[in-house]
Formats: structure tokens, sequence, C-alpha cells
């Protein structure tokens, strides 16, 4: 479909003899076109030339995707700050970075037992000058000499290169094999990967982590095209417990600001035909692992519970029960869990076919009426040929194939994606004939009240296996703890769950070095930049004697704490500080979110902290929401906290942000 206009007039792909059918071929159009695409314009337009009739388009947000953890979260790009000759500087950090990257995945791997991820370096150098026969007006041998310094040694095999040349090639000592682009993401062995322009299409390498560009800004275009193939994750899911492993990084020696704009007005683009938006940042990240001084307050806040909102993809309360109780008997964690579950539903529905029977007296032909279907009969004289004032009623019996119609009705509305349905039919032809006992479980399905028992049933069991099998899912492997998650957000909007902070985060490179954080580098620093308000609130913790570690909760990470409330619908809050501190012989987990009181949805926001107060309170120490009067040293601090019972009493009856002011006290 993607043809020149003078291509598209020469002839017509099959693509499109389907679509707009061919006399030639004697082939009509086919009468109903599925189309899935990530570009879709060309697509529209072809539709849209023959004007096919109704089209129904359903869009998938590249946010929705990138939630399911098929896309990285982020690009990091990272540019001279001056203009000086940086080439090789880049490519150095670039290499350390693309080696931060092998340990990383690595030990995630390994940790896990998952298939090992080898991460690529992608290299980009210039143009060659044909006529006086030089490959690449890039210095390819100091490239090379750069790599085997921060490599000490290149490994055979793992340097190759992706521009015109026949056969091998040698620089700098290193023999430099030649790949096709679209073999490099099965061949374990290629690492460093040097290419001019031909990774831009036809190229998919979810390996690709680090890309260094010696190419001038002119080539935006292509290069935004390049990293739109870039970002698709290794494993086709979010790493949620090494937050490096869902970025990629690109390094750009030749931009400037003003040409950076410009890639990234290109990245950013939501029109682009052959990319999706990408969330990109220029300010370089550091990544920091758990500070190994507060593993006990790691164990104090994973006891608490965060809110995790509904995929899209919401479940049947007993598809999920049964879904739930298949993993749980497949992992070995509760071996009898998927055939107990399923004939305690079973027994509810067999329960109620028992109750009418006693109950209805015709209940037999109340359910064989379910299986016929009445006729009009219309007697016509063929003299007048005149319709009758009334017609004779009359029952026929659905065939064997109508029955099987309805039985099929009755799953898809008790337990689609179960079996249960079969299984019920295996205990009712116990007391009846196989037929019978089909129409039985379409008349029981045709109830609501039978409906919502087994639905209400299935939700409080899934509760409770989750509940009872916590600890044995928090150990299991995290491809299969994302089953379970998904599960999870498979039903209720949201689902309160048990905190699993990550082994590693990220965060931009800017403020100020803190001490006492939960993540650290070697040195038991934590850059970060705090607002005025969160700076205030911490050093006033930070006097305190009890005083043990903070957190900085940053909002909509897949792994902040998050609670909901509600303000034109259920969202998620995201408080801004947690501070652990010591209480005798435990510790207490204090959350404050410093608030300005003239946004819309502050009273919303204290309205939903006290309700989850209200349930989870006894797992905290205070639960506050704060604000400063003044700056400085003259800063002053007010708040409440609606751990407090009268103080959670009036947070849950506000009504406006006017009502939030009475509840401030000097802190």
């Amino acid at each position: 479909m993607g043809v020149s206009s003078r291509e598209r007039q020469a002839r017509t792909t099959t693509v499109r003899k389907f679509i707009e059918g061919s006399n030639a071929d004697g082939m009509p159009p086919v009468p109903l076109v599925l189309g899935m695409s990530a570009t879709t314009q060309r697509f529209d337009t072809v539709l849209g030339e023959k004007r096919r009739g109704t089209t129904r388009r359903t869009t998938i947000s590249a946010e929705e995707v990138r939630s399911s953890g098929l896309l990285k979260d982020q690009m990091v790009v990272v540019v001279p700050a001056a203009e000086v000759n940086t080439d090789m500087t880049l490519l150095e950090t670039a290499v350390r970075r693309w080696r931060d990257f092998e340990k990383t995945w690595a030990e995630y791997t390994a940790r896990e037992g998952e298939r090992q991820v080898r991460p690529v370096l992608v290299v980009q150098v210039q143009d060659g000058i044909p006529e006086r026969n030089i490959l690449s007006r890039t210095p390819l041998d100091e490239v090379v000499e750069v790599l085997r310094r921060e490599l000490r040694q290149i490994k055979q095999g793992a340097l190759v290169r992706c521009f015109d040349a026949p056969g091998d090639i040698s620089f700098g000592g290193e023999n430099i094999r030649r790949i096709d682009a679209s073999r490099i993401q099965d061949d374990d062995s290629a690492r460093i990967v040097l290419f001019k322009t031909a990774l831009s299409t036809g190229w998919d390498c979810p390996r690709a982590e680090v890309m260094m560009s010696f190419r001038k800004a002119v080539d935006k275009t292509s290069i935004a095209q390049l990293i739109g193939r870039m970002i698709r994750t290794p494993l086709a899911r979010r790493i949620d417990s090494y937050e490096m492993l869902n970025a990629v990084e690109l390094y750009l020696p030749h931009y400037d600001r003003d040409s950076l704009e410009a890639i990234l007005a290109e990245l950013r683009n939501p029109e682009a035909e052959d990319r999706v938006p990408t969330e990109v940042t220029t300010v370089p990240q550091v990544d920091y692992a758990r500070n190994p001084k507060l593993t006990h307050a790691f164990t104090a806040l994973e006891q608490i519970k965060i809110a995790s909102f509904s995929n899209p993809c919401r479940l049947p309360p007993v598809r999920r029960l049964m879904r739930l109780a298949w993993l749980l008997t497949d992992d070995d964690i509760d071996v009898k869990a998927y055939e107990r579950e399923r004939a305690e539903l079973v027994r509810i529905l067999i329960k109620h076919r028992e109750q009418r029977w006693k109950d209805a007296q015709d209940w037999a032909s109340l359910v064989r009426e379910t299986g016929q279907v009445e006729l009009e009969q219309f007697i016509i004289g063929l003299g007048k040929m005149e319709m009758p004032a009334a017609a004779i009623k009359v029952r026929a019996e659905l065939a064997s194939e109508n029955v099987e119609g309805l039985f099929r009705e009755a799953h898809r509305r008790i337990g689609p994606g179960t079996d249960i349905h079969a299984a019920f039919r295996g205990e009712a032809e116990k007391k009846t004939d196989p037929a019978l006992a089909k129409l039985e479980l379409f008349a029981l399905s045709s109830d609501p009240a039978v409906l919502k028992e087994i639905n209400d049933h299935a939700e409080k069991r899934s509760a409770t296996l989750e509940a009872e099998h916590r600890g044995s899912i928090r150990r299991t492997k995290a491809k299969r703890k994302e089953h379970y998650r998904k599960l999870q957000q498979a039903g209720r909007d949201p689902l309160y769950v048990e905190w699993d902070l990550p082994e590693q985060i990220s965060e931009k490179a800017e403020g100020e070095a803190y001490e006492q954080h939960l993540f650290c580098d070697d040195g038991g620093k934590f850059q970060t930049k705090l607002n005025n308000w969160e700076t205030v609130v911490l050093k006033e913790w930070m006097k305190r004697d009890d005083f043990v570690g903070w957190l900085r909760n940053p909002p909509r990470k897949p792994w902040s704490f998050c609670v909901a409330y509600e303000h034109g619908g259920t969202k998620g809050f995201h408080p801004d500080l947690l501070l652990v501190r010591r209480n005798r012989d435990r510790l207490v987990v204090d959350v404050v979110e410093p608030h300005r009181t003239n946004q819309d949805d502050t009273y919303a926001k204290a309205k939903g902290l006290a309700k989850y107060a209200e349930a989870y309170g006894r797992d905290f120490g205070q639960l506050m929401m704060v604000k400063i009067e003044g700056s400085g040293d003259n800063a002053l601090l007010f708040g409440f906290d609606v751990n407090e019972r009268e103080t959670r009493k009036k947070a849950l009856a506000l009504r406006s942000n006017e009502d939030v002011q009475g509840l401030f006290r000097p802190l």
C-alpha cells in the first residue's frame, strides 16, 4: 500500500485488489475489511477513495500501549552544552551507559530466570565520499579505538555494520562484519552496530538501548524515524524493578538547543505516520539502588497498600476468579484451587436448579418452553386471498443446533472463557437428558438473581485467594507476577494492593543532593529537585530525633504510592513525601502532601486521603496535608492529619476548598 503516486497509478497491489476489487481477476471487493496498524493514514486513504460505506474506528492511544509495557516509558537525549568538538567524548559516555544496560539486564534476567537480553549500542556515522573511496566522513579508526579503550576487548563478531560495501571490512585493527538490518535482533553476537541511514526503515530491534549519532542536525526526521523503531521493550513488558530498563538513550554531539527542539517536535508529533509520539527528556538520568542502610524501612513500606487502577481489559468476575485459580494451580501455590473454585460455582448453579424443581411444579415445562419457538399460522382462503383476522399459535421444538446456541449464550452470560457450563451440564445430566440440562442452564442464566449471586461469590473468592496467597505470589518470578498483577487490575476500579517497590529507580540529574533517601548512589546521596514547600517539610522532619529516612514519591510512575479520590471520576493522588520515623521498637511511615489550597481538587484529595486513613490508617503514623506561609527562615508550617479521628470526620464531610481552610493548624 505504501507506494508513490506514479506507482499507484501504474499498478494495483494485492492488498488494494482485496479492498477495491479487480475486474481483471474476477474479484469483487471483500465485504468486510479489518485493519490494524500504527500508521493508518495510507489505509484510510485507500478506503476513502472507494467510499466503502461505514468505517468503524477503534483508537488505542500510544499511552495505552505504553502502559501495557510494549513501549519504553521515555527517551533520554544528551547534547553538548557548548559548541566544542565532543564527538568522541559522547561516544565514550554512550559506551559506558551501554555497559550499564548490559550489567543491569544481566542482573535482572539472572535473578528472574528469564532469557538473557543482550542490549545493542547503535552508532550512526556520516556518509562517505565515493569518488575518493572514503567509506564514511566519520573517522572509523577513532571510533574503533574508543570502543576498544572502553571495552578493553571487543568480542569476536560483536562489531557489525549495515552500510554498503561487500564483505567484512577492517578499521583500527578490528574486523567489522556486514549484517542485514533485519537480522540484528536475532543475532545475539551482534552488540555494536555501525550504520548510516539504513536502520530508519525495515528494521525492528527492541534490544537497541543506546544510540550515538555523528550525523548533522539536518537529519532530524530520519533520526526521529529511527527512534520510533527503538522504543519497543525487549521482553514486551515493563520492568518494574529496574527503572532504567524502561528507557532508551540517545547521544547527539552535533545538535544545539534549536536543532534539538526540532527533533523533539518530530518525536512528539502525534500525526507522524511512521512512529508513535515519544516522551522525551533532555536531562541526563542517574540510577539509584536501594539504600543498604535502610533495608528495614523498605520492609515497613512494603506492608502498606496503594491504589492500583484497572487496565482497559476488564474481566467478568467468574472468568477472573477461574484465571486466578488456574494460575495458583499451575504455579503449585494452591494445587486444588481450580477444581475447588469451579466445583463451588457449579454447586451454586445446581442449588438453584434443585430449588426450581421444588418450588415450581411446571419447572420442566418452563425449561422445555425455552427450547421451543412460537410460530404464527395463518389460514388464507384461496378465493379471496385475504389475511384472516387472527393467527393460530403453534409451538415447535428448536433444532439441536439452536439448543446449542442457547447453551453458548448461557456460557457467555455466566463464565466466558471458562468451562463452568460444561461442568454444570455434567452434573445436571446425572438427573436429566443432555438437551434439557443445556436448556436448564440457559433458564438459570436468564435470572438476574442467579447471575448476581455467582458474580458476588466470584468477587469475594478472588479477594480471598489474593489475600491468602499474597506472599507466595510476590515470590514468583517477575514475568509470572505480571499475570497476577493484570488479573488484580482487571477487577474493581481501583483495587488496593501491597506496595512493591523497585530495586532501582532513575532520577533526572538536577537539583540538590540529599542523604537518608531510600534510594541512593554509592556515596549514599540522592539528587533531586524539590520545590520550596517540599524542602521546608523535609527539613522539618529531618530535625526530629526519631527521623530514619524518606522517599520522594514521583507522580504517575507505575510504582508510585497512590491513593484514590473522586473528582469528576475516580483518579489517583500521589502525595509528595513519605517520611519514615522510629517509634519505640518499630518504624512508622508518615505521608505528607504539601498542597496549594487554591487548586480545585484540594478538598477532593483531602477527602480521598481521609477515606484511605479510615481503611488503612493503622499502618501509618500521620497522613497529612500541609501548606506553607512565608519563605526561608520565616516560613510557617500548617497542616492537618486525617489519621486523627476527629479531623478525619471533618475531612470526610468536605464539600469545597473553602471548607478545607478550617482544618489547617500550626505545626
